[in-house]
């Protein structure tokens, strides 16, 4: 899959949990809007919260979703404070469990609550095919 022309955007500021990891993905110039994002909360205790991932409905479908949840595993599972990755999903997609696949693929588990989703990044093994 090529991600052609796109320019990416890591930033790392505080937030009021802890530190706050921020992707942005671009096409063309810096002050294009953004075509996907993903906006993680990490706290002082090793959860890291995906608050946020969102993708253009014109770039939907281009993996995009995939990569920077990708791209943010790969990210946790080099930094040994981070132990967890957890994300809530509310859309539409989460109540007709069409994103259910992705999430699993990806190594998250179902948690507690209906829509959230937990990776421990500890033990986490790469992606592996959903049955």
């Amino acid at each position: 899959m090529a991600f052609k022309g796109i320019i990416s955007q890591l930033s790392l500021p505080k937030s009021l949990l802890g530190v706050r990891y921020e992707r942005v993905l671009k096409t063309g110039s810096l002050e294009t809007d953004p075509i996907a994002h993903l906006w993680v909360d990490i706290n002082r205790k090793g959860c890291a919260m995906v608050d946020h991932i969102g993708v253009a409905p014109s770039h939907q479908g281009q993996g995009l979703g995939t990569r920077l949840l990708q791209e943010f595993i790969a990210f946790a599972r080099k930094h040994p404070k981070i132990n967890q990755i957890v994300l809530q999903d509310v859309s539409h997609s989460a109540r007709t469990g069409q994103r259910s696949s992705l999430y699993q693929r990806l190594g998250f588990l179902p948690g507690k609550q209906p829509g959230h989703w937990q990776l421990d990044v500890t033990s986490y093994s790469g992606i592996r095919p959903v049955r």
